[in-house]
């Protein structure tokens, strides 16, 4: 599992792939990045 990142609101999420949007702010999959 890795974990991804919103970069507009930093909600942190777990999951295989990135989500299509940012469950907390509805950001776009293009905001939301991968953490290490």
């Amino acid at each position: 599992m890795a974990l991804w990142e919103c970069s507009v609101c930093k909600k942190v999420s777990e999951g295989r792939c990135r989500p299509k949007q940012c469950p907390e702010c509805g950001a776009d999959k293009e905001k939301i990045v991968k953490k290490d």
